[in-house]
């Protein structure tokens, strides 16, 4: 059985802002995870009018606890998609989008990886490429554990002036290419 599950990266309160960097000037006050709750929610409603129903995390749980629900519920739906939603926080310069799949991904992980990042880039996001957990500063992920595919958004910087004014000015937009995305590769 194919699912989708979509989960708002940080949303129980660690994140950016727990790491020394607190909601910026160009966040519009808002932390990592009130950013990924609120794409997330938008994603879920694009998802609904292809008459596809995604579940979510509860705003409340840590991952560990997600994660614990996911592999519970998720344990045998290999052909499920399951994302994760986050914003970068480094410099103020450093920019872009990026989207982070499994060492040894699988083509449908690698394609909805690679629609999404180069969709987001058509935005004028700087194009940041899809990247193995192994590139990553942690080099393994709790996220790329389940059974499914896993797919990771870091979507841009968000103490990035230019990134959140791309951002703000077309979250509508980003929300509906996630949304294409997903679709256009859930039957394959």
């Amino acid at each position: 059985m194919k699912r989708i599950f979509i989960s708002a990266g940080h949303s129980a309160g660690s994140g950016a802002k727990d790491k020394g960097v607190p909601p910026t000037p160009f966040s519009k006050g808002k932390s990592e995870g009130e950013l990924t709750l609120e794409l997330r929610d938008r994603i879920v409603e694009d998802l609904k009018r292809f008459g596809i129903h995604a579940q979510t995390d509860l705003n409340k749980n840590a991952l560990v606890e997600t994660l614990a629900w996911i592999k519970n519920v998720f344990k045998s739906d290999k052909d499920s998609i399951l994302i994760d939603i986050h914003f970068n926080a480094f410099n103020k310069v450093a920019n872009g989008v990026e989207v982070i799949v499994p060492t040894g991904a699988s083509k449908k992980e690698t394609d909805i990886a690679k629609k999404i990042v180069d969709l987001l880039s058509g935005l004028g996001f700087k194009n940041r490429g899809v990247k193995g957990e192994h590139q990553t500063a942690r080099k393994r992920l709790g996220w790329m554990r389940p059974i499914g595919h896993n797919i990771l958004i870091e979507v841009c910087f968000m103490d990035n002036e230019a990134d959140m004014n791309l951002y703000f000015t077309n979250i509508d937009i980003i929300s509906k290419r996630i949304t294409q995305a997903i679709t256009t590769n859930w039957d394959n």
